[in-house]
């Protein structure tokens, strides 16, 4: 099913997978573990607890910049995609699955996590009725952002509906080359035996 072909992308792309089926298994794994995971995949529509549950229950121990948490959704509506943000889930992914954006997705929250703790960011418990906030360098901003879209933005101090257009073209153009390597990755797994 779903859950081996994530394991198997994934494992391509040399990330280490533990495979849970339940809601109940997965917040018993993170009470056990040693350490959390770098990262979670939640599917929202589990068996028995669903996914947002599993994530509300999550968040209350793991704040949104430690622990990044994907929801994937065969049926991805407004109102679910809303409620998983409102519980602070990092991304969502809709399946069926394309493996290159689920890479591109999971490393891209690897990094924003990284660069939330190299940066020393401000880390606000669930429980002491701060904001959850990740704090990003300046340096990894600029380093997403194209320039020409930067410099747009900062002279006219916001962001209208032509420079988000102009931003989004502009990522989707840099996550096809910075993903061409995962992309080969795939395909020869593909043609392998």
């Amino acid at each position: 099913g779903s859950q081996s072909a994530l394991a198997t992308t994934l494992g391509i792309c040399n990330y280490k997978t533990v495979t849970i089926r339940t809601g109940n298994e997965c917040l018993k794994y993170l009470q056990e573990a040693e350490e959390p995971p770098d990262l979670i995949l939640i599917d929202a529509t589990l068996r028995g607890m669903s996914g947002l549950d599993v994530l509300a229950e999550v968040r209350r121990h793991h704040p949104l910049d430690r622990l990044p948490v994907i929801m994937m959704s065969s049926k991805l509506n407004t109102q679910i995609l809303v409620k998983g943000l409102s519980l602070h889930c990092n991304d969502w992914i809709q399946k069926p699955f394309d493996r290159t954006e689920l890479v591109a997705r999971v490393r891209t929250q690897l990094r924003l996590k990284d660069a939330a703790r190299d940066s020393g960011g401000r880390h606000h418990s669930p429980h002491d009725g701060g904001e959850q906030r990740t704090h990003i360098p300046v340096e990894l901003a600029t380093e997403l952002i194209p320039e020409a879209v930067l410099q747009r933005a900062l002279q006219t101090g916001s962001v209208t509906e032509d420079l988000k257009v102009e931003l989004r073209n502009a990522l989707a153009g840099d996550l096809k080359k910075q993903y061409a390597e995962v992309l080969d990755r795939l395909r020869a797994a593909d043609a392998a035996p």
